[in-house]
Order: C-alpha cells, then sequence, then structure tokens
C-alpha cells in the first residue's frame, strides 16, 4: 500500500553562474589567461576591451575630420558613456553573466616575451661541434645525438648504428664514450647502470664503495637486496645507507629539462613588493596580460532593442 511521507531536508544547489565563477576563482594566471583567449575565439558576445576603446576614438575622430565639428564627437563620447550606464542595468539580470578583469589604465599592454628554448639536440650539437673529432667522427656523433631519446638515452644499440653508418662499433663506441661527457653527464646513456656510473665517476671523490656497488652488484641493488651486498662486499648496512645518498644525488634522466623546458616556467599568481620608505608589503595580482572583457557592442544594442519592445 502507498503511503504518502513529508520530508524536511536542506539542499544546497549552485546556479550556472556561481559554478563558472568558483572554475574561474580556481585557475592559475596562466590557465585563466589561455581560457579567456579561447572565449575571445569561440564566444561572438566578448571583445576586448581595449579594441572597444580604441574603435569608439576612431569613429570620433572620422567623424570630426568629415564635418569639422568638435560637437558631434563630444555626442558620441557622450553616447557611448550613456550606453554603459545603461549596460550596467542588464547585469542585474539574474540570466547574464560578463567576467570584468580589473583595470589599470595606465598600465602598458603588450604582449608576454616567449622564454629562449633550447632543445637537446642543439644544446648537444652545439657541445660536439667544439671537440676536436674528425669528419666522420664528426657525422657519428649527429647520428648519436639524433637517436637520444627524451630521457637522454641512446635509443639504438651501437652495433646498429655502426652497420647503418657502415663504419665499425669501435669508431662508434669512442664517439659515443666522448658525447657521454657533455652537459649534462651521462647523456646517451645506453642503461641506467651506465648512466649513474659515468656521473660517479666524473665526481671529484667518487667514493669507492658506492662505485663498486653500482658496477658489480647493480641487480642486487635494485631489487634492495642490502643485506647480500653488505655480506658480499663484507661491508655494514650504514655503509650501504652512505652509498645509497650518494647515488640519490645522481641524475638518472639527464634528458630532462631541454625537451620539456617550456612546460616549467612558472608565473606567479601574486606580487609581493616592500615600500622601501614605510618598509610595509604590497600585494598585487600578476593579471597584466589578461585580457580585460566586455560584451560585444552590436550585440548589446540587440539586447537593448529587444528590452525596450
Amino acid at each position: 500500500m502507498a503511503n504518502l511521507v513529508q520530508r524536511l531536508s536542506l539542499q544546497m544547489k549552485q546556479s550556472p553562474q556561481q559554478v563558472l565563477l568558483s572554475s574561474l576563482l580556481q585557475l592559475p594566471i596562466l590557465s585563466l589567461e589561455q581560457k579567456i583567449k579561447v572565449e575571445l575565439e569561440t564566444n561572438p558576445l566578448l571583445e576586448m576591451d581595449e579594441e572597444l576603446e580604441e574603435e569608439a576614438v576612431q569613429v570620433v575622430e572620422n567623424e570630426s575630420s568629415q564635418d569639422g565639428e568638435t560637437e558631434k564627437e563630444e555626442d558620441a563620447v557622450d553616447d557611448f558613456e550613456k550606453e554603459e550606464i545603461d549596460w550596467d542595468t542588464i547585469l542585474n539580470d539574474e540570466d547574464t553573466y560578463e567576467y570584468r578583469a580589473p583595470r589599470d589604465d595606465s598600465a602598458e599592454v603588450f604582449e608576454r616575451p616567449e622564454v629562449a628554448q633550447t632543445t637537446l639536440p642543439e644544446h648537444l650539437l652545439t657541445q660536439l661541434h667544439m671537440t676536436e673529432l674528425n669528419e666522420k667522427e664528426l657525422m657519428i656523433g649527429e647520428y648519436i645525438i639524433w637517436n637520444i631519446n627524451e630521457d637522454g638515452y641512446l635509443a639504438y644499440p651501437v652495433d646498429l648504428i655502426a652497420e647503418n653508418l657502415e663504419c665499425d662499433v669501435e669508431e662508434v663506441d669512442k664517439v659515443l664514450k666522448e658525447i657521454q661527457l657533455f652537459d649534462p653527464i651521462g647523456i646517451g646513456s645506453r642503461n641506467l647502470q651506465e648512466c649513474l656510473l659515468i656521473q660517479l665517476l666524473e665526481k671529484e671523490k667518487p667514493d669507492p664503495v658506492t662505485i663498486e656497488i653500482l658496477r658489480d652488484h647493480f641487480d642486487d641493488f635494485t631489487n634492495k637486496r642490502y643485506e647480500k651486498i653488505a655480506k658480499k662486499m663484507e661491508i655494514t648496512l650504514d655503509d650501504i645507507r652512505e652509498a645509497i645518498g650518494e647515488i640519490t644525488k645522481l641524475n638518472p634522466k639527464p634528458g630532462e629539462g631541454y625537451v620539456l623546458f617550456h612546460q616549467s616556467v612558472i608565473v606567479p599568481d601574486l606580487v609581493v613588493e616592500k615600500d622601501e620608505e614605510t618598509g610595509e608589503y604590497h600585494i598585487s595580482m600578476n593579471d597584466w596580460n589578461v585580457p580585460h572583457l566586455r560584451i560585444n557592442n552590436s550585440y548589446k544594442r540587440l539586447l537593448l532593442d529587444k528590452k525596450k519592445s
């Protein structure tokens, strides 16, 4: 048998405007800048505030030059300001939403400068051509460099490279060892063990215990069989811990920092500046490159005409 039950419950619902605002507030400056630029390209209702002001000034100047009357220029500015006042009433409507970025009329408008980027092959080729290798060895070196992956490891076996270039394996191995001493140290290694050993041996005072662990007991080391290593080498676990501390300072991926360098750029959302005279700190938003938005003037008139009809 069906029963009617009355319940009192409390639920929180968000309007679309609240959802949009909360998502915008969580974005870092670069993501916010990108999102606004995407909206400018896809949403015909939006346009940059600066562009609209330039258009209004250009209209005023054209009318002034054609008629030679200053009154028309003043009327155009007054009409533009009246439109702004009339448009403010529309913003009170719950069905409309507009994003207004902070305006600073004194701030200069300019594009964010691009960071100069150097790819890993460019960095290595520059060092290669500063060596005393002969023409054939330089050719082998360039082939090796273009076959180093993003992590900094050689992607093909030495014998296969020698076969493709129709040269001896010893020649390829000689050039490879030269490249492995380039910056970053260990670049072009064939495996992790070789990469770590090269970096360790290039230190001013390499630890012989750490070298032996990497050279002779690498499999036990990677599988954390430390007691077995200590027993074979006749050392204590404290010695193993010191060796582990040295190994953790090495770079297992020497290629990182070049290919994906542009993704590591950090732009702060806030800027904190100290006033040297008063000793006070001032906090400001780092939003100089965020476009200022406003509704397109043509669509604005359509909405106004609709309200009046």
